[in-house]
């Protein structure tokens, strides 16, 4: 046995050999948590989005409702500018807190609902029984802990590719948390498996409704034409993810120290060791299979059944009123371990709604079209070679101030289609450009709201997760063009 534990040593110092090990002490944190607290930087984004209406002239475009889809679109070609501007002063900046807030409000009861639900769950031990399951066998089997990680990437990336699951992420991350404590990472790696990899999913969009459903359908191109090189792309932006964060779990697994929230405390989320026995009771196991059901239906209902976040919420209310009854919690138990989970949400979805105020504050000032037609016309200023790869650039600038899908595509397809015509580029590389801009940039966007509100449950600072997404980011983007450029190239079409 000895001999064995020394040749296991001797293997983990030799994967670690080729490890950079760098200071995560303090002068490199603080250099980090120099950025402002979340809160504070959204609302410096609704301040600067204020002064922006004083300067920029208010201009807009011609919408018309695209009858098939419902959605109001640009008629490209009918920029203006306005006779009056519409500036924002300081009570349409305080405003614009309640209306972001408010625009949230559906969204807001179901994550409410979902967090009391899984925090009654939690309590019954089941989840801290599957951690511990979850532990023995990655000790027991070494490398599979790193097999566990690259399958929750391709699983969340899948969903975020096939059927646009983003911010439903969310009541996952106390569980990964858990679990990739529990793994010996860090929670940074648990917000790159679900938040993050679902957006990596909508940049490597398959059959996604929200974006290339869409776009599309506004290029006029057959729904999900084109899924063959989107499906090769797919595979080979996911692969280069999943090295990505392998990468950085072998290098805080080798020295804890390099862990960028290495400081932070999170002794309240379950985590187990080799000295802690936590039993899978049967009513554990029936626990913890009504979860899993719970969580195969929220599935099952987003992509067959168009459930909403009442459906959705109520089937995790459901399960939870069973794990309770299977485990035969105390009422008062079950009701205070609810409104602990239901609390844990209340400062994301703050973050949620303030994100929006920096749009709606911009669009009550009309400079949004301005914006837009500004950053569109260079575009046909440049040679062809070059447009499509400016294209994409142009969708990531956009993304800052449109986060989301469907509304940066009936924003920005109306302009991109007639200019892709006008260069003879086919459609299909146009719209292959949106996906790749409008993904990636909501990973390290703070104008995106479910990735603050992830990084508030995570209790990720920004400054930290900005330093280690931006890599890669840049990384799947500089790839990403060049895809796009193989796409001109080919002459990408409906196929």
């Amino acid at each position: 046995m000895q001999k064995n534990n020394t040749h296991k040593q001797d293997a983990a110092g030799a994967e670690c050999a080729d490890v950079k090990s760098f200071d995560n002490g303090s002068r490199f944190l603080r250099l980090l948590d120099k950025m402002p607290h979340p809160l504070a930087l959204l609302s410096c984004f609704a301040l600067v989005g204020m002064v922006l209406t004083w300067i920029i002239p208010a201009g807009e475009y011609e919408r018309v409702l695209n009858s098939t889809n419902n959605v109001k679109m640009i008629v490209s070609g009918s920029f203006q500018y306005l006779e009056t501007n519409n500036p924002q002063g300081i009570i349409e900046f305080l405003f614009s807190f309640w209306n972001g807030m408010f625009a949230s409000n559906s969204f807001t009861v179901y994550m409410l609902l979902i967090g009391g639900a899984i925090g009654a769950i939690s309590a019954t031990g089941a989840i801290d029984a599957l951690i511990y399951k979850a532990h023995n066998f990655s000790e027991k089997h070494p490398g599979w802990d790193k097999i566990i990680v690259s399958c929750f990437i391709i699983f969340f990336g899948f969903c975020g590719s096939t059927f646009g699951l983003s911010a439903e992420t969310l009541i996952f991350l106390p569980i990964l948390v858990a679990l990739c404590r529990t793994f010996n990472y860090d929670a940074i790696v648990a917000v790159a498996l679900s938040i993050a990899a679902c957006n990596l999913g909508y940049a490597c969009g398959t059959t996604n409704a929200f974006n290339i459903g869409l776009a599309q359908g506004i290029a006029e191109l057959p729904l999900m034409s084109g899924i063959g090189f989107r499906f090769v792309w797919a595979i080979f932006s996911f692969t280069v993810s999943i090295w990505y964060v392998l990468r950085y779990c072998k290098r805080i697994q080798c020295n804890p120290a390099a862990s960028l929230v290495y400081d932070i405390d999170y002794s309240d989320y379950s985590v187990v060791d080799a000295k802690q026995t936590v039993e899978m009771t049967t009513a554990r196991l029936l626990s913890l299979i009504t979860f899993l059901l719970a969580i195969s239906g929220v599935v099952y209902g987003a992509i067959f059944l168009q459930f909403g976040f009442k459906q959705l919420s109520t089937l995790f209310l459901t399960a939870a009123f069973i794990c309770g009854i299977v485990s035969r919690m105390r009422i008062s138990d079950f009701a205070e371990s609810f409104a602990k989970g239901a609390a844990t949400m209340v400062v994301p979805l703050m973050l949620l709604g303030v994100a929006r105020s920096f749009l709606m504050i911009m669009q009550d000032g009309m400079i949004m079209d301005t914006i837009i037609h500004f950053l569109a016309q260079p575009l046909d200023m440049l040679p062809r070679s070059l447009t499509v790869a400016a294209m994409v650039i142009f969708q990531g600038l956009l993304n800052i101030f449109i986060p989301a899908a469907s509304g940066q595509a009936a924003v920005s397809m109306p302009i991109m289609i007639p200019l892709a015509d006008l260069l003879e580029i086919n459609r299909q590389v146009a719209v292959f450009a949106f996906q790749i801009g409008d993904g990636f940039g909501n990973v390290v966007i703070p104008t995106f709201g479910p990735l603050m509100a992830a990084l508030a449950i995570a209790r990720v600072p920004y400054g930290r997760w900005f330093a280690f997404a931006a890599p890669l980011v840049l990384i799947q983007y500089g790839l990403g063009i060049i895809a796009t450029i193989i796409a001109n190239f080919i002459d990408y079409g409906p196929f």
